[in-house]
């Protein structure tokens, strides 16, 4: 995100309470679930005579020229309330708008304004009102707007003022958590074993075996521990997750795949690479000849493993992602055949 420091602009006056974010974006200007293409739909109701043919109402203060280049709107109290779509928020940072000042805000709303890049500020109906039509400046390091006080949690002002989204915000602490994990990895050790092999992890489908020999079938047992799975993953292993879950030339890849009785860290189907990130652990005792083992199971099935260290994924992220991306470059072939539909195999985790 855009870190939000300090911004002066002129205050676009939208004084009503209860603005919905239905109205600030109708989901009939929807028309993906990506964060662009929305501008052009904020405030359609109020904003055009004829959403359709895209007349503008010359009365609706976006439409009026001393505001249309407004990066700051004024408004009364619950402003965004309604339905929790964060599009709402998306559609006024398309269109420029940086920051919103009202009188109070719907929960969720304020929320999605902090996590993309939108400062919401809470003032009183009497210094909205001042500020309407005025030229401002916003100073989030000082909390104020042109003198005026306003208040922001710690971890929300953080986001902003350096541009940091939820996981962004989390790794600031991976000194301290990579600094707990030693210490618990020494208490319980046990705890930092692979799964047992009998253990299925994530897969969408009971025939999902990511292209490796149909996997065991699945309990609700399975099911649970493979989302306790998910949701232990190290440090290591979610910052890596950070990374190929944008698809790094293209390429998708899913995390705590089943094949058969093994959990594959991650796993490119369509390179058929296994991706694992190794700890200490893994040198110690019968660890060597078990990895041994489930690479060989893996191999066998078309599947190549690359192992990676988890303290190279700690220190090189770039080059980390660089290598997986090379190696699985390497296992697509050039051509393939127009067989139809891809099989079930093919079928997981969608990012």
């Amino acid at each position: 995100m855009t870190p939000f420091t300090t911004l002066t602009s002129i205050v676009a006056p939208l004084i009503r309470d209860n603005v919905d974010t239905d109205t600030i974006i109708p989901s009939r200007e929807m028309k993906s679930t990506g964060k662009t293409g929305l501008a052009d739909g904020l405030f359609a109701p109020w904003r055009y005579h004829d959403a359709k043919t895209r007349t503008e109402n010359p009365d609706f203060v976006l439409n009026q020229p001393e505001y249309r280049t407004a990066q700051i709107l004024a408004s009364g109290a619950n402003f965004g309330c309604g339905s929790s779509r964060e599009h709402a928020v998306w559609a006024l940072a398309e269109y420029g708008i940086r920051c919103v000042i009202a009188e109070s805000f719907a929960p969720i709303f304020y929320n999605n304004c902090v996590r993309n890049g939108l400062l919401p500020v809470t003032l009183s109906r009497e210094l909205v009102a001042k500020l309407t039509g005025t030229t401002a400046t916003v100073d989030l390091a000082a909390q104020k707007v042109n003198g005026h006080h306003f208040d922001i949690e710690v971890e929300a002002k953080t986001m902003l003022y350096e541009g940091l989204d939820a996981i962004d915000l989390t790794l600031k602490h991976r000194d301290a958590i990579s600094a707990w994990q030693r210490v618990d990895r020494a208490k319980r050790p046990w705890i930092y074993l692979d799964p047992p092999q009998s253990l299925i992890g994530e897969g969408d489908h009971p025939e999902d075996g990511g292209g490796v020999s149909p996997p065991l079938p699945k309990t609700n047992t399975t099911v649970m521990r493979a989302r306790e799975l998910r949701r232990a993953m190290t440090l290591p292993e979610n910052m890596l997750w950070h990374e190929l879950r944008k698809r790094p030339a293209g390429l998708k890849f899913r995390r705590q795949h089943p094949a058969h009785p093994y959990i594959l860290d991650f796993y490119c189907p369509k390179a058929r690479l296994c991706i694992e990130v190794d700890g200490e652990v893994h040198s110690r005792g019968d660890n060597p000849e078990r990895d041994g083992a489930r690479d060989a199971f893996l191999f066998r099935n078309d599947v190549k493993t690359i192992r990676i260290p988890a303290n190279l994924v700690l220190k090189d992220m770039e080059s980390v992602t660089q290598h997986i991306v090379a190696a699985a470059r390497a296992r697509i072939p050039l051509h393939h055949p127009a067989d139809g539909p891809p099989p079930q195999s093919e079928i997981g985790e969608d990012l």
